[in-house]
């Protein structure tokens, strides 16, 4: 029984040590008590064990997908709560159109809660309408409008002048469906402009275009 102890408070040695360099590694690029109490959460944990095994894992059975295909499946979201009015603050030019503008940025919360979770891009292979998106994600794969605008803010700021990255920056729209302060869903889309060098934000109405085309890209929850 001693001999098993031992080994026991030896595993646990080693994790503390392990979750204490961590701590200070992440202090030294300026975590905060906030940056810590994420690691809570599942989708966070759930990426970090992905990263450590060395492989990510494929979630994508759980879509039954037939039509779509993954492009990214794991891309980490952690932003800080930040007001309305900052939403176009920072290195990113953006071009709203009036769309995006009266149903999603007026309608978010004044200020726009911290997002932290997962999410996965997939490709159409296919000409496909917002229908027959939606039957295939599912949902579940709606997103609320402050967590559209938290995702859509995180993603561009990463790729402030067009570079790669998670998004598509060839003029293809990133697509993301969020319900509407009506309890409606529409289509919302991102996508970068070569020629006067911004994103463009978007939003139609469900079913409005006859189809999106075949290489565009729609985010789902990871």
């Amino acid at each position: 029984m001693a001999k098993k102890k031992s080994v026991n408070m030896s595993v646990f040695a080693y994790w503390i040590n392990v979750i204490s360099n961590l701590i200070t590694a992440i202090k030294k690029l300026g975590g905060t008590e906030e940056a810590l109490s994420r690691f809570n959460d599942q989708n966070i944990i759930d990426a970090v064990a992905e990263l450590l095994v060395g492989k990510i894992v494929d979630k994508t059975n759980d879509l039954k997908l037939k039509l779509l295909t993954v492009l990214k499946n794991v891309i980490t979201v952690t932003t800080s709560s930040f007001s309305k009015s900052l939403f176009t603050s920072g290195p990113v030019k953006y071009y709203i159109w009036d769309n995006f503008q009266n149903w999603i940025l007026s309608k978010a919360s004044e200020v726009i809660p911290a997002y932290t979770g997962t999410i996965k891009s997939l490709k159409l292979t296919k000409n496909m309408n917002d229908s027959e998106i939606l039957s295939e994600i599912g949902e579940s794969n709606i997103f609320s409008i402050d967590e559209v605008c938290a995702i859509f803010k995180a993603l561009t700021e990463r790729q402030p002048h067009g570079e790669s990255g998670d998004l598509l920056n060839n003029g293809y729209a990133n697509i993301i469906y969020v319900r509407l302060a009506d309890k409606s869903v529409v289509p919302a889309r991102v996508y970068w402009n070569s020629d006067n060098r911004s994103w463009n934000l978007v939003a139609c109405q469900f079913d409005d275009v006859d189809a999106w085309n075949e290489g565009r890209c729609v985010v789902v929850r990871g």
